[in-house]
């Protein structure tokens, strides 16, 4: 407590510190004047009486900061001082200031950008649910791995149900021509494995998803609409749920409405968001060796990336083995692997990424290097400022302060204009081009100084 009460009571001095001043100073003259009558009762003249008085009290500078330091906050009050005499000097000299501001906030704004990309693109965790157990299938030859699968391929990996579960078909690209009474439109259609949904935590508003059964060939025509579609086309009526609607010139009976995932827009990145959702329909004994859509999966839990990837690479013995006879030889030499979804979407863009962010940091390097070499060329001649400072009492340690407050000062200003810099060029960056990363396109607004 008594702790906490002296420094309440030095918080307060801080307040006063004028009052303050003019008590020492009051009280020290008191004293001096108390010590000059006694020297005159004892003979001495006047002056003479004043001056012994003076001597005999000591340095009166000495001795108001000695109270100064038992009495205030010295070192807030110190670099208070310090920060007034550096705004001082960078008035002084306008030139140097604007030039050392502008090269450092220049050489932070373009680093604050690139990086600030970097970071949504590479560095940010996914925002679907449990991203880190979310996996891209591979197959591949002699350690040459590709994306696509064939529905032989994707019955495999459907059986590596130790280390996996949700194993799910997706192909993103297509539309289908939706013809209602009164009007025909195009929607924009993902085919889907039954698990996906599990897979992806997309959730249900009205209904349900398609089951396993519905997902096999020649099961009833079967969609799942989007949230947004049955508030844009069908006014949200829940009347939706068992409707036939006609789609490519077929009936498809809707049977469950799913919510429009902001996590799924913003990791995949796409402005043509699944309207309709419809079974992929592969066939679990299909011999079909033809690579046409791709495929996730979850890691099961308790099962490490590092397990998961080796029991697949061992999956090949017995794939080759159960192959059917009419698979060459070049496919009997599969490789079965699987990527982390985030590596899988930025894959292409790591090495783009590393010059950016490489080049950017060369120019805040070139930066600092300028002001550096401009703060040595200014400290040279402030030679006879710094000797004088040293002549009337200021240690070396107090001389290096005020050089490293003046520092800090440009620092703090280059700062401030830099991430104003740096907010601007990530937007004009981003509305040139986003490398048509599935990251960034079109979530350009999520994009932001961290």
């Amino acid at each position: 407590m008594k702790a906490l009460r002296r420094l309440a009571n030095r918080i307060g001095a801080l307040r006063f510190r004028s009052n303050r001043e003019k008590q020492l100073a009051e009280e020290i003259g008191f004293h001096i004047q108390m010590q000059t009558e006694e020297n005159l009762r004892a003979g001495m003249p006047p002056e003479e009486a004043r001056r012994a008085a003076v001597l005999q009290f000591g340095g009166m500078e000495s001795v108001k900061e000695r109270y100064r330091e038992q009495q205030g906050l010295p070192f807030l009050e110190n670099l208070i001082a310090d920060l007034r005499y550096a705004v001082r000097g960078c008035k002084r000299s306008p030139g140097f200031t604007l030039t050392a501001v502008s090269m450092l906030a220049l050489g932070i704004g373009a680093t604050t950008a690139i990086f600030s990309i970097v970071n949504a693109a590479l560095l940010k965790p996914l925002q679907l649910h449990e991203p880190d157990r979310l996996l891209l299938l591979l197959t591949g030859w002699k350690g040459d791995y590709g994306m696509v699968l064939s529905p032989l391929k994707f019955a495999h990996f459907r059986k590596q149900s130790a280390v996996l579960e949700y194993v799910s078909a997706f192909d993103f690209d297509g539309v289908v021509n939706y013809k209602g009474a009164d009007s025909a439109e195009q929607w924009q259609s993902l085919q889907l494995s039954a698990d996906g949904f599990n897979c992806l935590g997309i959730g249900v508003v009205q209904g349900r998803t398609y089951t396993a059964e519905e997902d096999l060939p020649n099961a009833p025509k079967v969609a799942v609409i989007s949230q947004g579609l049955w508030a844009q086309r069908f006014g949200s009526d829940p009347g939706i749920i068992g409707r036939a609607v006609t789609l490519n010139e077929e009936l498809y009976t809707v049977i469950g409405v799913v919510e429009d995932s902001e996590a799924l827009k913003h990791d995949f990145g796409t402005s043509d968001f699944p309207q309709v959702y419809l079974p992929m329909q592969l066939d679990p004994n299909s011999h079909d060796e033809g690579n046409y859509f791709q495929a996730l999966a979850r890691l099961k839990p308790g099962v490490s990336l590092a397990q998961a990837r080796a029991r697949l690479k061992a999956s090949g013995a017995d794939f080759r083995a159960s192959a059917p006879p009419n698979v060459s030889d070049a496919d009997l030499m599969n490789l079965f692997n699987a990527m982390p979804l985030r590596n899988a979407l930025v894959s292409d863009y790591r090495i783009l990424f590393a010059i950016l962010l490489s080049a950017v940091g060369f120019v805040l390097l070139i930066a600092c290097a300028n002001v550096a070499n401009l703060l040595l060329a200014r400290a040279a001649g402030r030679t006879r400022e710094i000797a004088i400072r040293s002549a009337i009492g200021a240690d070396r340690r107090r001389v290096i302060r005020q050089l490293m407050t003046e520092s800090l000062l440009l620092s703090l200003a280059a700062g401030a204009v830099g991430a104003a810099l740096g907010f601007r060029a990530i937007r004009a960056i981003l509305t040139v081009d986003t490398f048509d990363i599935p990251l960034l396109r079109n979530n350009s607004s999520g994009v932001y100084i961290d």
